[in-house]
């Protein structure tokens, strides 16, 4: 299948365009910028490494013009993946909620009509986060005040009204805490680079429980669920992957263990525990990836891949 997938220069984007060509679709990444050596640092390296899994669509942004005429070309689609949301500051208070709405939402009805009449049959993958009003496990209590989240609902929201409308069917793909290779610098990088130095890192909240998953898990559950979508009659599904549901300081606890198993120096820790907390304490997804997916992923091999991405990265014998 021909897939139209936006924010492939992310994290998580670019190991689901992976795992998506290996499921046999083909895969049209649309990019924001004129060529890959207009990006720079991590993103320009996960550019590099999709340059032989997916063909690139410069100077295309979701609902442009160039979005659109790539709907009409000569390509039939059969799904749209809407991955790209914009992250730039996301935890900051001051995230701007109102315009990355507007342009994950861009044009949408344009956008559902014109690849509707083109393919009866296509499908839109919109992709979610743990942190939405209304994500989470039931037993979760309280929201978050993030204006990230609250900016990923809203664009639900509108994506499910529009595709309601066109007759498009809808699957959300809701991401919990994904780590692994390639990603940016959140906790686990700044656990590895603290080691390699021979400095302690330490915890800032070390008893939120939070839903960490390997994201060559995740890519796996994405394109599993895709199918999913394609074969159900169902106009709206929803899939939320989980794995690690557990406070943040056993999951340090757990990453630690597997890398001294994988790196000669040892890996100290400290936690603050006085900590204040002002997000709620628990956010966790419902579907088991681990369980549901043990036959096509080894935990293992994982957990090597994560090694042997820091060893590469910071030139570790």
């Amino acid at each position: 299948m021909n897939i139209l997938f936006t924010g492939a220069s992310s994290f998580t984007g670019h190991w689901f365009v992976q795992e998506l060509r290996k499921a046999g679709h083909t895969v049209f990444a649309t990019l924001t910028k004129s060529s890959i050596e207009d990006y720079s640092g991590i993103r320009k390296t996960r550019l590099e490494n999709l340059a032989e899994h997916c063909n690139f669509i410069y100077n295309c942004s979701f609902g442009s013009d160039k979005f659109l005429e790539a709907i009409d070309g000569d390509v039939l689609f059969g799904a749209i993946c809407h991955h790209a949301h914009d992250n730039t500051n996301y935890r900051s208070p001051d995230y701007d909620s109102k315009k990355a709405v507007k342009r994950s939402t861009h044009n949408i009805n344009q956008v559902l009509a014109q690849a509707k009449n083109k393919n009866r049959d296509l499908i839109f993958i919109l992709t979610g986060t743990v942190i939405e009003i209304g994500e989470g496990d039931p037993s979760d209590e309280g929201d978050f005040s993030s204006p990230y989240g609250a900016s990923k609902h809203e664009c639900f929201e509108i994506v499910k009204s529009a595709c309601e409308k066109s007759g498009v069917r809808l699957g959300k793909f809701v991401i919990p805490n994904p780590f692994g290779p390639y990603e940016e610098d959140r906790f686990t990088t700044y656990l590895m680079n603290s080691w390699r130095k021979s400095e302690t890192p330490f915890v800032r909240t070390p008893d939120y429980i939070r839903d960490n998953i390997h994201v060559s898990l995740l890519a796996i559950a994405y394109a599993y669920f895709l199918n999913e979508v394609v074969e159900s009659e169902l106009s709206f599904e929803k899939n939320n992957p989980s794995q690690y549901r557990e406070s943040q300081r056993d999951f340090a606890i757990r990453f630690i263990k597997e890398m001294e198993k994988r790196f000669s120096f040892s890996c100290p820790i400290a936690y603050n525990d006085n900590a204040k907390y002002s997000d709620p304490i628990k956010r966790v997804n419902i579907h088991d990836a681990a369980e549901s997916f043990s036959a096509e992923w080894d935990e293992d091999s994982a957990w090597d891949q994560i090694a042997d991405f820091y060893k590469i990265l910071y030139k570790i014998n």
